[in-house]
């Protein structure tokens, strides 16, 4: 499924929250975006309670003036997308693995759901499904309460067959009703509350045993992939919890961070588990003051990773442009692990210019990354090549000439301003 996956992203896989009125088409045009990733349509908090009537509204955020901001329907959702699909885009929508519910009752509220209000009436009938279905695999603090997630829902331990099989039902409401080509689950930085170091087969949160969490959720997974149709992608928002086995049943990952200080870990660590997979990386635009701009998409250069968008294109610095076209290059890539197979030597002395190699099927892919305006890199690689040409930010191509010693191939490349560049070769 890999390869289809490739497809869904194929151009720049840049993308950011489209949810209507907020599409810049003239920044999809120019930069070839294929992919949309979407969170308006928090399943399973909303599951199949959200209206298919259009008059009805379930607003995530509102305006200042308490209006409804995002009127969140089947028909609305369907017409976003198909909007976006006029541009070339495909469009992945959010489910949740671990939680369930939409600001679930307390155990002591009883769920009468006769109301007209929309979110008061998803809040109800979720209690309800929860207390009837659920209740016994929900986790718990040591007083009985219940552990909350995102929005008022409520944790759940997906070990138990009835959950898998919910997930199941879940996915394929969703694409029974959505114009959608694929879906990403979320991981629950909650889970970092379990204690998962005790010697017996259970694990712990505030001393009560809340179930083999780690172990159920490549469960979970594996049977979700499963039932997914073979055309739909299936992505994972790892959190801060993943298990390396379950990477297999994955088309790829998307991380998406709000502290810059945690990027270079967090992107290592992904790149391992997706050496031949697309590994998506969004940050906030508040992050990128300064020179953070170019240290984001460096790292993503470096690491064979695309940038997600998490907002407008216009809340970002408008030099976002000159590294749009450098990610084209990283389609289909598979990181090339043969030992010293790459190595470089800097015209200055303590440079920090770093590289990588990938092949792909436009040939081998060299980032060249994080060095200074003017430094001159030579480039030794182990492995035959023809041609090499160096692609530089903004687009601007020079062919480059490759000196063959022994069993390597030489190439020197000048950095620019931005202190990045790639080299193609075949």
């Amino acid at each position: 499924s890999t390869q289809s996956t490739w497809a869904l992203i194929n151009g720049n896989s840049i993308s950011y929250n489209y949810r209507g009125e907020d599409m810049d088409i003239n920044f999809i045009e120019q930069n070839n975006i294929k992919l949309n990733i979407d969170m308006s349509l928090a399943f399973p908090w909303y599951g199949d309670y959200l209206p298919s009537d259009s008059t009805w509204s379930s607003c995530l955020s509102h305006n200042t003036n308490g209006s409804c901001y995002f009127n969140l329907s089947i028909p609305n959702l369907n017409s976003w997308y198909s909007k976006a699909s006029t541009y070339g885009m495909h469009t992945i929508a959010f489910m949740s693995l671990l939680e369930f519910g939409f600001n679930v009752y307390p155990s002591s509220k009883p769920t009468d759901c006769s109301v007209s209000d929309i979110e008061v009436l998803m809040a109800c009938q979720s209690t309800k499904a929860l207390r009837s279905s659920y209740d016994n695999i929900t986790l718990r603090d040591s007083t009985g309460q219940y552990i909350t997630g995102t929005q008022g829902s409520v944790l759940v331990d997906p070990v138990f067959d009835e959950w898998s099989k919910t997930l199941q039902v879940m996915a394929n409401s969703m694409f029974s009703k959505l114009s959608i080509d694929g879906i990403y689950i979320g991981g629950s930085n909650q889970l970092l509350q379990v204690n998962l170091h005790n010697k017996d087969d259970k694990t712990y949160y505030n001393g009560q045993p809340v179930g083999l969490l780690l172990y159920s959720f490549k469960k979970s997974v594996q049977n979700l992939r499963n039932v997914l149709p073979s055309d739909k992608a299936l992505y994972f928002n790892p959190g801060s919890i993943l298990r390396m086995d379950a990477v297999q049943y994955f088309d790829g990952i998307i991380v998406k961070l709000t502290d810059i200080k945690k990027l270079s870990g967090i992107v290592a660590w992904s790149g391992i588990l997706t050496v031949n997979k697309p590994l998506l990386v969004g940050i906030t635009p508040s992050q990128l003051t300064g020179n953070q701009l170019d240290v984001f998409f460096h790292t993503l250069l470096y690491a064979g990773a695309m940038p997600i968008l998490l907002s407008n294109p216009s809340s970002y610095p408008s030099t976002i442009n000159k590294y749009m076209t450098l990610f084209h290059y990283l389609q289909d890539k598979n990181w090339v692990l043969i030992p010293h197979v790459i190595s470089w030597k800097s015209s200055i002395s303590n440079s920090n210019v770093r590289a990588n190699i990938f092949q792909t099927s436009s040939g081998v892919v060299v980032p060249l990354v994080f060095g200074n305006q003017s430094e001159t890199v030579q480039v030794s690689i182990s492995m035959t090549l023809n041609t090499c040409d160096t692609i530089y930010p903004g687009g601007k191509t020079q062919p480059k000439e490759i000196i063959q010693l022994s069993n390597d191939f030489q190439i020197s490349v000048s950095l620019p301003e931005e202190g990045c560049a790639i080299l193609i070769c075949k």
